[in-house]
């Protein structure tokens, strides 16, 4: 259990580095080239801004040809100036153009790159979260055996009574039937010192612990009558008063048949409580199996 621990701790501490190595990616292929390609737009505005006035200044200077003979060699000087600057821009714009189509191609192949990270990202929680419900059934079911070894249920089940009896109702529940140990477990799982069955501390996210505690809850609930205790407290005390030895009034003969008798009722009380202990265990076997479809 601690191996894949450390596996699932290593897990995400690469994804976490993965995301970040993303981010910088994103930043670096697609923020950056959209700037470049605004900066490009700006400049062939500017472009075509000159273009527009060079034009306008060339109407200008046809309109006054008849009466501005002399300005027409300054013009044409003027006009062959903007030629060549307008040539010169064009060529640069051509080499701009290319620029942007090879810069959109970039983009379209980093977008179908962003696409896939994005993917990539959502399996990884995906499995991150697979694996925390996981650790979470894992941790529930290993406190329902913790819950039955412990010594107050050793207590509880040396006074079983029958459930009608007077002591039965003085005796404090604490938790050794399927059901009490269910609930005990979900509440003992949402502590802030919870821990694995190896002991290390229990990382669940504390949305999902809740959540997933609240359906085991209501699961516990739903089949509270399953969950109930397997115990028939009659034929318990009977099999207890059988194993009382007396040996009052007795002979020798009928002392040593009394303590067979009691020894044998004994071992047969013995077995009955590992019987029932071994199906409440198989009861709460099957509400994880339950918990592992349901969640």
């Amino acid at each position: 259990m601690s191996k894949i621990d450390l596996i699932l701790q290593r897990v995400t501490s690469v994804s976490q580095i993965a995301l970040v190595i993303i981010a910088i990616f994103t930043i670096w292929y697609s923020v950056i080239p959209l700037y470049q390609k605004e900066l490009a737009s700006e400049q062939l505005a500017k472009i075509q801004i000159d273009q527009m006035a060079a034009e306008e200044r060339v109407e200008f200077l046809r309109a006054s040809y008849s009466t501005q003979v002399q300005e027409i060699e300054s013009a044409r000087k003027e006009i062959m100036a903007l030629t060549a600057k307008l040539t010169d821009d064009r060529s640069r714009l051509d080499i701009l153009k290319e620029e942007i189509d090879k810069k959109n191609t970039q983009l379209l192949h980093l977008n179908s790159t962003l696409t896939k990270e994005k993917l990539l990202a959502i399996s990884a929680s995906n499995q991150l979260i697979q694996s925390q419900k996981l650790k979470f059934i894992q941790a529930l079911e290993w406190y329902t055996l913790v819950a039955p070894l412990s010594e107050k249920c050793d207590k509880a089940l040396s006074r079983w009574r029958r459930p009608d009896s007077r002591e039965y109702e003085k005796i404090k529940k604490v938790g050794c039937d399927p059901y009490e140990n269910i609930r005990s477990a979900i509440s003992n799982i949402q502590l802030a010192t919870s821990k694995d069955s190896s002991g290390d501390k229990l990382q669940i996210d504390r949305y999902n612990l809740d959540l997933w505690s609240k359906q085991a809850n209501s699961l516990m609930e739903k089949n509270k009558y399953q969950l109930s205790d397997q115990m028939d407290y009659a034929h318990r005390d009977k099999l207890l008063s059988e194993a009382e030895e007396s040996r009052k009034g007795l002979t020798p003969g009928e002392a040593d048949e009394e303590l067979r008798r009691s020894l044998k009722a004994g071992k047969a009380l013995i077995d009955y409580e590992h019987q029932i202990k071994k199906e409440n265990r198989e009861v709460v076997s099957w509400y994880i199996k339950l918990l592992r479809e349901t969640i």
